[in-house]
């Protein structure tokens, strides 16, 4: 939370907005409304509006005046507090059951098993130092800690929700064999099935509500490797997190997760404009911006797996029909939303790539995914002849580092 200074102005009685302080003003990402403890906010916000010109929340490049003390975001989770909806130790943390990721709480054995999985560790440094009559000497360690706890946790969590929605911004496989397949991606349309004689590897593409690193080895990788075994598989392919093909998967090597759906061909900005655009959504979700972690969780696999299925056919123009999905993204409306819509509101929001990628992608939410344009500039009817100069073009716009346009 931030206020500027700006010019005095002459109160008569003497009350009203302080003269050195405009609003107040919040950024999503940067001071969100729940970036203090629930139990403070509304006093606090209440007290600081007694000497304010009202609240402002940061909308892309703008400042958009709302009401602070009736917003939703007053009700989301403090950051720093436990996940509502996890297990929890009686000192607020996640209990030892679910803590099969702390070294300290480990058994020789486990521990060697966890390290031949995993090279990252997470090390909490926090100070021992008074804060204060009212706070214990331990607050930075404790918060240290807790983060890496919650960072730990993360990790092992593929984000699904974001999942149908990167067609409408990355299609670009309309043509196969020299055919419109009428399909914008046709690319993911092959992902889903080419693995069919082990298919437990892609499943439904969208990652099933599994947390945690042994529920994932157990339901997840135990799975692919079961079916491994029956089809007779090498021993080289049991046991490995890249056998699992789904969208996006957790690897615990790089304690990172892994999307997968990106079918993205023009040219190097538009690539890294759209990998940019869908990694800020991601941020959001992990930081909870616009839903808590439980209500995501709590989302259906199937109706993802539904709304992909659509966006593989119409890229952008993907029709959203639940409602609460878009408010899972921070979008309140009445009217028909597509994901090229959703697209347009969500990433004013939360991209935050360099600043030579916004206008790559803002070609792409202007004038359509690369699949769209390529078809465009091929007509309702082609031949090889208009094969070759499209994807000519493609190759220079490659070269040139240009976005491609009909």
């Amino acid at each position: 939370m931030a206020s500027d200074a700006g010019e005095s102005r002459a109160i008569g009685d003497g009350r009203g907005p302080h003269p050195e302080v405009l609003s107040l003003r919040f950024d999503d990402r940067r001071s969100p409304v729940q970036s203090i403890p629930a139990p403070l906010r509304r006093p606090l916000y209440g007290l600081l509006l007694e000497h304010a010109e009202g609240a402002v929340r940061r909308e892309g490049r703008a400042w958009v005046p709302f009401d602070l003390l009736n917003d939703p975001s007053l009700a989301r989770p403090y950051r720093f507090e436990a996940s509502a909806g996890s297990v929890e130790a009686g000192d607020g943390r996640p209990s030892t059951a679910a803590r099969d990721y702390l070294l300290a709480e480990l058994t020789w054995p486990d521990a060697e098993r966890r390290l031949a999985e995993v090279d990252i560790a997470l090390l909490p440094v926090g100070a021992i130092e008074q804060h204060g009559p009212h706070l214990p000497l331990d607050t930075d360690a404790w918060d240290a800690e807790h983060m890496c706890h919650e960072v730990a946790l993360r990790c092992t969590e593929p984000r699904p929700l974001v999942l149908p929605l990167i067609p409408a911004l990355a299609a670009s496989s309309p043509v196969v064999e020299g055919r419109s397949t009428g399909l914008l991606d046709t690319r993911l349309d092959f992902y889903r099935t080419n693995s069919e004689r082990v298919r437990s590897m892609t499943a439904n593409v969208i990652p099933e509500p599994v947390y945690g690193f042994d529920a994932y080895r157990a339901e997840v990788l135990g799975a692919i490797d079961r079916e491994l075994d029956e089809i007779g598989a090498e021993q080289v392919l049991r046991g490995q997190e890249w056998t699992n093909a789904r969208g996006a998967i957790a690897r615990f090597d790089r304690m990172a997760i892994e999307i997968r759906l990106i079918d993205a061909q023009e040219c190097c900005a538009s690539n890294l404009a759209v990998a940019a655009a869908v990694s800020g959504v991601v941020r959001a979700l992990v930081e909870e911006r616009w839903a808590p972690l439980r209500h995501q969780r709590a989302w259906p696999t199937e109706s993802l797996v539904d709304l992909l299925s659509s966006a593989i056919r119409n890229g952008p123009r993907a029709e959203i029909h639940d409602r609460d999905l878009a408010r899972m993204f921070g979008v309140d409306s009445s009217d028909l939303l597509t994901l090229g819509g959703l697209w347009r509101r969500v990433a004013e929001r939360t991209f935050a790539g360099s600043s030579d990628l916004e206008e790559p992608l803002q070609s792409v939410l202007r004038e359509g995914t690369l699949a769209e344009r390529i078809l465009a500039a091929l007509g309702s009817e082609f031949d090889r002849r208009d094969l070759r100069r499209v994807y000519g073009e493609l190759c220079t716009c490659l070269a040139s580092g240009r976005p491609f346009r009909p």
